[in-house]
């Protein structure tokens, strides 16, 4: 359900948290090592096929109304805000975002970014669960 994409999405974006050092600026780095350059990739389409996995999951319980040939693309637009959200935000502020007393802020706002995407294609109930779930975030 909504709650369980919302559940894995957090846990994926302490995880990045945790590896931000690397999602800073992962094109720069893929540059100086081709171990890293494999191993980014592999990890990539890894999250791309847990995404497929989750989107079609949400689809098989009547939660998502997104056409079967738009699944893949919202996977690899999931992928692509997880995989750069860090990046995004240390461009923005790049004094604070990535300093340990913004990690509340980056870890929530990355994953309410992401959620965004599915909410436009949730059911009317999965909405509802979604802006539930949202109510429970403070403002950012």
């Amino acid at each position: 359900d909504v709650e369980t994409a919302w559940f894995f999405m957090h846990t994926l974006f302490e995880h990045i948290w945790h590896g931000r050092f690397i999602y800073r600026d992962q094109n720069n780095l893929l540059t100086k090592s081709l171990w890293l350059e494999n191993a980014l990739h592999d990890l990539l389409e890894q999250k791309i096929k847990a995404f497929q996995a989750l989107i079609e999951s949400l689809a098989s319980n009547q939660w998502l109304t997104l056409a079967p040939d738009q699944r893949p693309m919202l996977a690899h637009s999931l992928t692509l805000v997880i995989n750069y959200w860090m990046s995004f935000a240390y461009v923005r502020q790049p004094r604070e975002a990535l300093e340990p007393a913004s990690q509340a802020t980056a870890v929530l706002d990355g994953v309410q970014h992401a959620l965004a995407l599915l909410s436009a294609h949730l059911t009317p109930t999965g909405r509802a669960h979604w802006q539930a779930i949202l109510a429970t975030y403070p403002s950012t």
